[in-house]
């Protein structure tokens, strides 16, 4: 899949939660076409999902929006979504650890992951100078919609897709980023650019995941070869593991390692190469023992 193949299905989108309505509002990427719906039935909106097959592009999804549409496709009357949204918000309890039967969903990207410090969606519409006034409808209103109270909140959530368009517009060599890195580690590049760098990263190097109680408990593999490894780094992790807390000595180094610059840390390691642009190979591979 070409990464003009994954735009050609991407799908902005949101959704309002009230006591009485729900709505989804969803853009399409490329021709902006717009699908909204009011209180669907579960038919509904599967019938979008199976004719489009959408990526779908949200803020936050990840925590809220994928387990409103779950709820929703599987036929929850407004009130009992509300309940959903209510356990999320207001009780702060992660979607996964609702017990919603499961149900399979469309691939999402969430651009929340790839704003570092975390920002609210409406900071970074302020940041871009577009409008951040909030609709005046109350959330916890107690009543159904009126027609000119369903036509407002549609005007605020159109606007949040909207605004998903200025931010992946910002974004979008983060994700173009990935979906090279998919290509060179041999990964579904659909899946790769909805996960998280960390996940990424851990997939590319076959990563597996190991239990422990203790971070810097750190014993070297018997298969690295430490003659390979700068001092400098080696005399970074050994104060690490020295200390055996966060109260280390040495800073994390910057390698030279020729052509880039390599800047090592306890969250990853991020380069960058010292002059020119970086020119993507197709024809290149990459092989992870």
């Amino acid at each position: 899949m070409s990464f003009d193949e994954i735009l050609d299905r991407l799908w902005f989108f949101d959704s309002e939660v009230f006591a009485h309505d729900t709505l989804w509002v969803f853009k399409k990427y490329r021709t902006h076409e717009e699908y909204w719906v009011h209180n669907p039935l579960a038919d509904e909106l599967d019938t979008f999902i199976q004719r489009e097959n959408p990526i779908l592009c949200g803020y936050n999804c990840n925590a809220y929006d994928k387990f409103i549409l779950q709820a929703c496709l599987l036929g929850y009357t407004p009130e009992e979504v509300k309940k959903v949204n209510d356990a999320i918000i207001k009780e702060d309890i992660r979607g996964w650890d609702l017990g919603l039967e499961y149900i399979q969903l469309p691939t999402m990207f969430d651009l929340f992951n790839e704003i570092t410090p975390r920002k609210s969606l409406k900071e970074l519409e302020g940041n871009l100078r577009l409008d951040i006034t909030e609709t005046t409808i109350p959330f916890d209103l107690p009543t159904k919609w009126t027609e000119e109270e369903l036509q407002e909140v549609l005007y605020y959530c159109e606007h949040d897709v909207d605004a998903l368009f200025s931010v992946f517009k910002c974004l979008f060599n983060t994700y173009k980023s990935k979906y090279i890195i998919s290509q060179l580690g041999h990964m579904d590049p659909e899946k790769t650019l909805a996960m998280t760098n960390a996940n990424i990263t851990a997939a590319l190097l076959g990563a597996k995941k190991v239990s422990h109680d203790d971070n810097f408990a750190y014993v070297y593999p018997d298969v690295i070869d430490k003659t390979k490894i700068p001092k400098e780094f080696l005399d970074y992790i050994d104060d690490l593991i020295e200390h055996n807390d966060l109260n280390y000595k040495t800073d994390a180094p910057a390698l030279d390692l020729g052509s880039i610059i390599l800047q090592t840390g306890l969250g990853g390691c991020h380069a960058f190469i010292k002059e020119g642009p970086l020119i993507y190979d197709a024809g290149l591979d990459l092989e992870v023992e």
